[in-house]
């Protein structure tokens, strides 16, 4: 390279730390902040792009709301289109969590002047705890109203009024997690009408101003049944559907079947007694389908053949079912029925039990052959109690090799996830010499009572044997909303 050559790169360098930042974003969004503080030119490089994405604490938010009033002082505008804020339940300081909404009230309101905000989340860590919101925060995010695509809610009863005032008319993706003051005694300010009357009263209406909706995902614990109603909700362009909820909303089953578009469906519902069956005819195009074995009676119909029907005429009814997912699976005869005709084309597979007899037995390895499809496997054993190695099943290495072996014409299976937290802990020492290995095998994840290892496999074409090293896995892409299907994958780390 000339000198003339690298003085013209330097003057170039901001430019190329944009470049290599895009990457960096896509596979760690925290190291985008950790590069930006390795050098000023990288920091100033840096400094817009890092206000566009953020991911902050509530305890933090005094500190962005100083970054952000510095980038308002020197570029008179905030260019902030993603701010996801991470609140604990039970905070041990009144008075700083009092600050920390005020700052965070003080972002919300200049954002709005701005008009950049596209998505909003308020959750916490573990996406199962509920979170108090004052007033005054949903009042500053109405300013955004009209710009926001994305919004991610956990929140208790006390917050609901001001929550469901709003019209978010022009929502793609909507994560709403509600929760009664009577299951949840931390909320700091609960009601003083009944939830009940709320609730049946404005949700139906706040969801259903939101004609563009594709993406909803529904979490409603902690009331009576019929607290919900979906009969008459309907969103033109809705292509995923997670709802998750003490007891079943009514209408529940007319409401999804009426969203012929539909790719996505996940349904969880605490009690035994759920909606009607789907019908053979719903849902043409659903690709990816979860639920929970005690919900199992609404599939039936819609997954399994009559006697008179040929697996063929199954699969051709479903020609897009790619991804299963099975929660507290007990009977190897309704993975037989439902599941293995199926097995062509489904490029995912997740079970979980609360044991392992007697599904993942000598029947199941053998039903393993016919899945030629997979992509990913996913296995997870939960509740048992630690009886002995002889008894765990999928923590004895021999097994491990009798699940290869079962998947060893599978040209197209990238990773397998086992989990046992009775089992130990996998040594690379375990998966030094691997026999009948499938060909495209790129990992084997294994998570114990211990941790979890993901093992990255070496294959040895010449001898048709294989061999794993540790690796280290970056999360995937991070988005607002959550989406049931990302989850426990390393599709992002294939190479195809």
């Amino acid at each position: 390279m000339t000198n003339k050559c690298a003085a013209e790169t330097c003057f170039n360098i901001p430019e190329i730390i944009l470049h290599i930042s895009a990457f960096v974003w896509k596979s760690d969004a925290g190291t985008l902040s950790y590069l930006s503080r390795t050098n000023r030119c990288a920091y100033l490089s840096l400094e817009q792009e890092r206000s566009r994405i953020v991911s902050c604490l509530l305890e933090k938010t005094h500190s962005l709301s100083l970054f952000l009033n510095r980038q308002l002082s020197k570029y008179e505008q905030i260019s902030c289109r993603s701010l996801e804020i991470i609140g604990t339940p039970y905070s041990r300081s009144v008075s700083r969590e009092l600050d920390a909404q005020s700052s965070l009230l003080s972002i919300l309101n200049h954002i709005g002047k701005s008009q950049t905000l596209v998505a909003f989340g308020y959750r916490t860590y573990n996406h199962q705890e509920f979170l108090c919101t004052p007033p005054q925060i949903m009042a500053a995010l109405r300013a955004s109203s009209g710009t926001l695509r994305s919004l991610n809610i956990m929140s208790h009863s006390c917050s609901w009024e001001s929550l469901l005032k709003s019209d978010f008319n022009e929502l793609r993706n909507l994560q709403l997690a509600l929760i009664s003051s009577k299951s949840q005694t931390k909320c700091k300010s609960p009601f003083l009408q009944p939830a009940e009357f709320l609730i049946s009263s404005d949700l139906p209406r706040f969801l259903q101003s939101m004609r563009h909706l594709t993406n909803l995902v529904l979490s409603i614990h902690g009331f009576k049944a019929g607290i919900l109603n979906m009969s008459n909700l309907h969103f033109p362009t809705l292509i995923a559907i997670d709802i998750s909820a003490s007891t079943a909303p009514l209408g529940l089953t007319q409401f999804v079947a009426s969203h012929s578009e539909l790719l996505h469906l996940h349904l969880s519902f605490g009690e035994s007694f759920v909606p009607g069956p789907f019908l053979p005819q719903d849902l043409p195009k659903l690709r990816a389908l979860k639920f929970s074995v005690e919900n199992n009676r609404m599939f039936a119909t819609f997954l399994g053949r009559s006697h008179s029907e040929s697996a063929e005429e199954t699969c051709a009814r479903r020609p897009n079912i790619q991804h299963i997912s099975i929660d507290n699976l007990a009977y190897f005869q309704f993975l037989k029925d439902c599941i293995n005709p199926f097995g062509a084309q489904l490029r995912r597979l997740d079970l979980r039990c609360w044991d392992d007899q007697p599904v993942f037995r000598g029947e199941f390895y053998k039903m393993l052959k016919s899945f030629t499809a997979l992509v990913e496997l996913s296995m997870t054993i939960r509740g048992r109690r630690d009886i002995g190695a002889k008894n765990v099943i999928i923590q004895s290495i021999s097994e491990l090799q009798n699940l290869l072996r079962s998947l060893k014409d599978c040209a197209s299976l990238r990773a397998i996830h086992l989990r046992d937290m009775v089992s130990k802990p996998l040594d690379v020492s375990d998966l030094k010499n691997l026999q009948l290995v499938p060909p495209s095998l790129q990992f084997i994840s294994w998570e114990s009572r211990d941790g979890k290892t993901t093992f990255r496999i070496i294959h040895n074409t010449e001898t048709r044997s294989a061999h794993a090293v540790a690796c280290e896995v970056p999360p995937p892409p991070h988005d607002v909303v959550y989406d049931w299907t990302s989850k426990n994958t390393l599709r992002h780390l294939f190479s195809h």
